[in-house]
């Protein structure tokens, strides 16, 4: 019940907008400080070289000249303030995302291994022997033409008795457990043991291969494809960290460099560090993804049921022992 109201009152359409909309929620919140940070870092800086062009060559210090002065220097610890609050909501969704990255990318990582571990010590899938080849095997046609069709008839006549003597077999009664007696007699005669023990309704109703195609993943592929998305979600997750270092030195240094006159300075690092990060991460997902794609070999190794090989033989099972469907 619970389920079904979950369905009905959030859709599934509603669920992906949710989901798309939280990036954008998070983006937004930490882009709004930084505008209005960037803003008042540009007017202050406008305000300089307007200060220097108004007061240069002047020998005394006057009113305005403080003033002037004053009013850049309170936008740029204006500036530093919400640049602050910029990186600090960053710090924040970095940490989170990260975190929800990092443990999805670790679990997808140490499954797939165990899974590749399990099938490397696990025998070659074959294709189990269905009744058809048993009973072809074990049953020749000589052994089909002595049987006399009168016999045949008397066996089918005897199975389609009477309705009451039926009943009778299934109650219990004594003319019910002469007739079961006599049945086993019948089936003893006209039938070997080996042909009792088997299910000769195969022979009229053979079985039918479930429609399914079966993805072939050689064992290569599959350690490749692993080792590459281990080296992207590596990358990831160290510039998540070093995103998170660089956020925390930009905190502690930024507003103070402020104060100090010696803002300039400490944005540079800052933007330097960003850069080097973006640089190296962006590098590690770029050479694993244009060294194999993830779409078909992780829909196999994440969806992996084992299948049978078909017709192939023994050797290759032996190379290629993951059969996932």
């Amino acid at each position: 019940m619970p389920g079904r109201l979950l369905n009905r009152y959030f859709p599934s359409w509603f669920g992906n907008i949710l989901c798309l909309c939280i990036p954008m929620v998070s983006s937004m919140a930490g882009v709004l400080p930084g505008v209005i940070g960037n803003k008042l870092c540009e007017r202050a800086r406008h305000g300089w070289y307007d200060w220097h062009d108004k007061y240069d060559g002047m020998s005394q210090l006057t009113r305005d000249m403080v003033v002037d002065a004053q009013n850049i220097f309170h936008s740029s610890i204006h500036s530093a303030y919400y640049i602050c609050i910029c990186l600090t909501i960053w710090g924040i969704w970095c940490f989170v995302f990260g975190a929800a990255y990092t443990y999805a990318s670790c679990s997808l990582i140490s499954d797939l291994a165990d899974h590749l571990e399990t099938k490397a010590f696990d025998p070659p899938p074959r294709r189990p022997e269905t009744a058809v080849h048993m009973f072809s095997a074990h049953y020749s046609k000589a052994d089909r033409n002595e049987r006399q069709p009168s016999q045949r008839g008397a066996v089918s006549e005897w199975l389609t008795a009477s309705p009451a003597a039926s009943e009778s077999v299934f109650n219990g009664t004594s003319s019910g457990r002469r007739n079961e007696q006599h049945r086993g007699l019948i089936q003893g005669r006209m039938f070997t043991d080996q042909e009792r023990v088997q299910d000769l309704s195969f022979s009229f109703f053979p079985p039918i291969a479930p429609s399914r195609t079966i993805v072939r993943l050689p064992t290569s592929h599959a350690r490749r494809a692993l080792f590459f998305f281990t080296i992207q979600s590596a990358s990831v997750i160290l510039a998540c960290v070093a995103f998170l270092g660089d956020a925390l030195f930009m905190l502690l240094q930024s507003y103070a460099a402020a104060e100090a006159n010696r803002y300039e300075s400490a944005v540079i690092s800052g933007y330097t560090a960003t850069s080097i990060i973006t640089l190296l991460a962006g590098t590690g997902s770029f050479v694993s993804v244009t060294h194999t794609t993830f779409e078909a070999s992780f829909s196999v190794l994440i969806f992996a049921r084992r299948g049978y090989q078909g017709n192939s033989d023994e050797e290759q099972a032996a190379d290629d022992f993951l059969d996932m469907a």
